[in-house]
């Protein structure tokens, strides 16, 4: 199993905006600590994919937000 940890702008983005999109991301392994991003996969090639979809779907939630 590979790990990745993503630094998160704490002045962007809200506890709550990062807490929802891990829940609806349940599929994969995704924790968050100290304005961090932990993405837990299995195949080397997922991580910055599911990263990057990921933060897509938080900017959806933030723009939703507004």
């Amino acid at each position: 199993m590979w790990k990745k940890n993503f630094k998160i702008e704490i002045s962007l983005y809200p506890i709550d905006i990062i807490n929802k999109a891990i829940e609806d991301f349940s599929d994969y392994d995704i924790t968050y600590d100290n304005w961090q991003v932990f993405i837990f996969w299995e195949n080397e090639q997922e991580q910055e994919e599911i990263f990057n979809e990921f933060m897509n779907y938080v900017l959806a939630l933030y723009n939703e937000s507004l």
